[in-house]
């Protein structure tokens, strides 16, 4: 420990502990409101954005709205309708759904419990670091100031729109635990139970910072096991404690990993190479502050990218946790024998390890949207992109310098216990010459003034005000006469914005939140989760095909009842698509209900031409349905094509489905499923039915007999 002069300001004698726990949570609140003004004043209806934050209400909602009603089911979002386990499709937040529960119970307000979550992550980051700084250092300020810098870092304000990421808090306190565990030989219940209920809560709040956890306390398991005066604490108790603990802790999560997993492989879901690259850090990157630190970023601005990446990428912590880490590394040079000789080296190679994997599989030089910028020199991040499950469904590798923030935060603490070790250094007879020291009142002063100073300047860096806030949207009268409605699925029209770009994302974040209104699920997904291939082909065939008899088919074959065009965000030409075919296929579906943009009801004839406004048809059955596959071949094994037909592929992916839901087994190499296993080919002879494209050569099968077929595709016996 750094004997310090820290406890003037708060000892146990002028403050009791209670107190000083409660001006600093107010102190962290206080702060939390200014960092993030106006939103304290708007919390009930707005959000910072209506991009991540929209999307983290909405998956709050889902995991609260099951868990009491069907827990079994919790994963069973109402969103790309048909796929099971949905709601893995994205970061998982159900930690952070947890702490919003008592807030949602009392307000019955889904918006203002999670304005409120936003602001407690910064008070359990800012304890977070408080106890690690204060079980490193010994000293009250420094610990203050280390919690601070951490909380209110670079990085929590470059991820505050993201509710998952911005919960930074439980990392340091892990670390915390596991060291008092170590310390103890293993015979502390407390902190075996501290680690455990630790763990469970950071395995639940964000897949990241689960993996990031497990390097982390990796790392410093390691660094322990090889320093002489640890290594007598790991004893076999100590081992029993920490595995125990450690399964406790995963239990909570366990299902929730084991499905997500699942889903991965069942999707394929791989982020591609191309997009990792472009979310990692490089050398020019690690000088570029965020935009959400409007200082720091114009003084670092020729180190910024235009690329939408770039807020990702920039890790550039700010000028006084640099300042003050690099005072902490200096002081325990030259006073190792005073403090710290166990905990900074560790700090150093925690601090280094997030850097390094933060660039990547390679090292780039620059933006990877600069020709030339990535070399052909790998990175240490390229072995656990290749081998450890988990690490190919993150793309924004640059996270992972939340470990640096760390580990600075940390050092931090060691620089401002030097400070004071400084300020309050006195004469000692054994000295050869006086020592100058400050005045008396001075080092009062300065004990008192110093860290004020520090902070308010770290907060200068960071702060932007005021932050834009936007109002969440109500219930338009599409989605009240929706919540009324015979349920059924629905989609939702257009699927892709014609303006493209954020809007987009918008646009479809706003379909996924009104769910929770008509509660009515929705063959659509939002724009930031993981799309799986069926899906994707889906949305590619309706922009420029629906309405069709095709399209209209495919949706009846996946059980969906709805389709709502939104007027105002279709293109003229979709527009006009729409009202010349919409009398054409009259049989394939039935109008339902319009509203104009003031919400006031419409006839069909009046909505014809309309440039805004909503409108609802309701799917019927067409003639030479895909529905038909189901009476042709049940509990058999049949074969589907795998011709590369790019304006079919959704149809096919349907028929899948279709076929399926009859107990049939599916072979092929399609990856247009709709939550369909599909198994490698066999030898032609084991098949006992086969689905082709209509006027697709039946060569490979001899024995093939048409048994049903409409424009799209074919069925044929082939025994």
């Amino acid at each position: 420990m750094i004997e310090t002069t820290a406890t003037i300001v708060a000892t146990p004698r002028t403050m009791p502990r209670g107190g000083f726990a409660l001006l600093y949570t107010l102190l962290l609140l206080a702060l939390a409101a200014l960092a993030t003004y106006p939103l304290l004043f708007y919390a009930s209806d707005h959000l910072g954005s209506l991009y991540d934050q929209f999307d983290s209400v909405w998956r709050i909602w889902a995991s609260l709205y099951h868990l009491p009603n069907a827990p079994l089911h919790l994963f069973q979002a109402p969103i790309f309708h048909p796929y099971p386990d949905s709601l893995l499709f994205d970061e998982l937040i159900f930690g952070e759904a947890l702490l919003a529960a008592p807030f949602a119970l009392l307000t019955g307000n889904l918006i203002l419990s999670f304005n409120i979550v936003t602001l407690l992550t910064f008070v359990i980051a800012g304890w977070g670091g408080y106890l690690l700084a204060h079980h490193l250092t010994g000293s009250c300020v420094a610990a203050m100031v280390a919690g601070l810098l951490y909380s209110f870092s670079a990085y929590h304000f470059a991820h505050l729109g993201q509710i998952g990421l911005s919960n930074i808090g439980y990392l340091p306190l892990l670390l915390l635990a596991l060291d008092k565990l170590l310390r103890s030989g293993g015979r502390s219940i407390g902190w075996a139970l501290a680690f455990a209920a630790l763990i469970a809560m950071q395995a639940l709040s964000a897949q990241y910072y689960f993996f990031y956890m497990i390097i982390m306390l990796g790392l410093y398991l390691l660094y322990a096991l090889l320093r002489h005066e640890t290594r007598q604490y790991f004893t076999p108790l100590f081992g029993l404690r920490l595995v125990t603990a450690g399964l406790v802790g995963l239990l909570p999560a366990l299902p929730f990993y084991i499905t997500y997993l699942k889903v991965q492989n069942m999707y394929s879901f791989k982020v591609p190479d191309e997009q990792v690259y472009m979310l990692s850090a490089n050398l020019k990157s690690l000088f570029a502050a965020p935009s959400s630190a409007p200082w720091l970023h114009n003084l670092l601005q020729r180190f910024e990218s235009s690329h939408y990446t770039a807020y990702e990428a920039s890790i550039f912590p700010g000028i006084i946790p640099m300042l003050l880490a690099l005072l902490g590394v200096i002081w325990w040079l030259g006073h190792r024998r005073a403090g710290g000789n166990f905990y900074v080296p560790f700090l150093l190679i925690l601090g280094f390890s997030g850097v390094i994997l933060a660039f990547g599989p390679y090292l780039q030089l620059d933006y990877s949207d600069v020709a030339g910028s990535r070399t052909a020199l790998p990175l240490p991040y390229l072995l656990l992109y290749r081998f450890v499950p988990g690490f190919t469904g993150m793309h924004a590798v640059a996270r992972i310098a939340l470990l640096g923030t760390l580990a600075l935060s940390m050092l931090a603490a060691y620089g401002v216990a030097g400070l004071f070790s400084w300020f309050n250094r006195r004469p000692s007879a054994s000295d050869d010459a006086p020592v100058l020291q400050p005045a008396r009142p001075l080092a009062r002063y300065a004990l008192v003034l110093l860290p004020t100073l520090l902070i308010g300047f770290a907060l200068f860096e960071q702060i932007g005000l005021p932050r834009e806030v936007t109002a969440v949207p109500t219930p338009s009268a599409v989605y009240r006469w929706l919540a009324g409605a015979p349920p059924g699925p629905a989609l939702e029209l257009p699927t892709v914005l014609f303006r493209r770009g954020l809007e987009n994302a918008v646009m479809l974040n706003r379909y996924q939140y009104f769910t929770a209104y008509h509660q009515h699920p929705i063959v659509n997904g939002p724009a930031s989760s993981l799309n799986p291939s069926g899906y994707e082909n889906l949305v590619a065939d309706f922009p420029a095909q629906f309405p069709s008899i095709e399209t209209i088919d495919m949706l009846r074959g996946l059980g969906v009842r709805y389709a709502v065009f939104h007027l105002d965000d279709m293109s003229a030409k979709q527009r006009d698509r729409l009202f010349r075919q919409s009398q054409r296929l009259a049989a394939a579906w039935g109008w339902r209900a319009g509203f104009d943009s003031q919400g006031n009801a419409l006839t069909e004839r009046a909505s014809q031409g309309r440039s805004s406004g909503d409108l609802v048809y309701e799917i019927a059955p067409v003639s030479d349905s895909i529905l038909q596959l189901r009476g042709f071949a049940t509990s058999n094994r049949v074969y589907f094509s795998d011709t590369d037909d790019k304006t079919r592929n959704g149809y096919m992916g349907v028929a899948e489905y279709v076929m399926a839901g009859s107990g049939c087994t599916i072979y092929g190499y399609s990856t247009s499923n709709f939550g369909v296993t599909v198994l490698p080919p066999l030898p032609v002879n084991n098949y006992d039915y086969a689905v082709l494209y209509t006027g697709e050569p039946t060569t490979a099968f001899p024995t093939a007999t048409r048994v049903w077929g409409n424009a799209s595709l074919t069925l044929y016996r082939l025994r």
